[in-house]
C-alpha cells in the first residue's frame, strides 16, 4: 500500500529525545517515553511512545512498538505502530507489520505479513494483506474474506 509522499513521516530533530550512535550495541529491551533515533545494533525489543527511527546501517533483532516507525536499516522482528510505518529505500524488514498507514519504498525489502488497522473514523476497510497471496491472485483480503481486485 503506497501513500502519497506528503503522508511520509516528517522528522524534526527537536522531537527526538534519544539518539544512539552507530557504534553502540544494546543487548536487552529499550523503552522510551519519547522518540528514539537508533544507529547501532539492538538485540532486544524497542518500545517508544513517539517515533522510532532505525537509521541506515543500523540493525534491530527484536520487535518494535511505537506511535510511528521509520526503517532505513534492517529489522528482524515485528513492527507495531499506532499510526504510520515507513520503510525507506535502504530499509529491510523481516517480520510482520501492524499499522494504520504504511509507506514502502519500491527499492526496500519487506518479507512478512501486514495487518492494516482501520482508521478511527472507520473509512479504512482493508484489515489484512497477505503479500504472497497478493502476488499469486491479484487480490486483497478484506473483512469477511471478500476480495477487491487490483486495477
Amino acid at each position: 500500500m503506497r501513500l502519497k509522499d506528503d503522508d511520509a513521516i516528517k522528522i524534526s530533530e527537536s522531537v527526538i529525545s534519544t539518539i544512539i550512535s552507530g557504534d553502540t550495541v544494546i543487548e536487552g529491551n529499550l523503552i522510551s517515553s519519547g522518540s528514539v533515533r537508533f544507529g547501532g545494533l539492538v538485540k532486544g525489543d524497542i518500545t517508544a511512545k513517539g517515533l522510532v527511527i532505525v537509521t541506515k546501517g543500523a540493525e534491530v533483532r527484536g520487535n518494535i512498538t511505537a506511535e510511528s516507525i521509520l526503517v532505513a536499516g534492517r529489522v528482524k522482528g515485528n513492527l507495531n505502530s499506532a499510526d504510520k510505518t515507513n520503510i525507506e529505500a535502504t530499509g529491510e524488514v523481516y517480520g510482520d507489520i501492524a499499522a494504520r498507514r504504511l509507506l514502502v519504498d519500491e527499492e526496500s525489502v519487506f518479507s512478512g505479513k501486514c495487518n492494516m488497522m482501520p482508521e478511527e473514523d472507520g473509512k479504512d476497510e482493508i484489515s489484512y494483506i497477505d503479500i504472497d497471496e497478493l502476488r499469486g491472485t491479484g487480490g486483497i483480503k478484506q473483512k469477511g474474506g471478500r476480495r477487491r481486485k487490483q486495477k
